[in-house]
């Protein structure tokens, strides 16, 4: 004759409320979503400081671009010659900065007040008169930073 063992009761896993629905879940289960969200977060935080890093060392490379630049026009027209061969100034109407070569006999745009500031030319401004392109030609802008 058969026996019959009274049988058991499997052990009840705790269910955790998420988001308002009953779900069965084990704590293994738990365990393992917890290390695959941290794994996903260390991720996007990896990301996101490869971004930062590479908008600094973008920036940085840009300085360094700027003051090659700068030396490169220093050493091309070297402050001791500005009211002597060099003149730096600007036009009445159009407010336009030039640098005038009498060397070469040719006139130069800076193409912004950042550049004429970081060349130190500022100090040595006159104003212009608007004929001065018929005995300079303009030949290149000067352009050194980007402010």
């Amino acid at each position: 004759m058969l026996t019959t063992v009274p049988s058991q009761k499997p052990a009840e896993v705790p269910s955790y409320n998420i988001l308002n629905h009953k779900m069965k879940i084990s704590l293994a289960e738990v365990k393992i979503i917890a290390e695959i969200f941290q794994a996903f977060c260390i991720g996007i935080g990896a990301l996101v400081a490869g971004f930062a890093g590479w908008i600094g060392l973008n920036e940085w490379r840009e300085k360094q671009a700027s003051i090659k630049r700068v030396e490169a026009v220093q050493k091309k027209y070297p402050i001791e010659l500005i009211g002597k061969e060099l003149v730096i100034g600007h036009t009445k109407n159009s407010g336009h900065w030039y640098l005038i070569d009498k060397r070469s006999k040719t006139s130069h745009h800076i193409k912004n007040y950042g550049t004429l500031s970081a060349l130190d030319w500022g100090i040595h401004c006159k104003i212009l008169d608007d004929n001065f392109k018929v005995k300079f030609p303009p030949k290149e802008s000067i352009f050194a930073t980007q402010d």
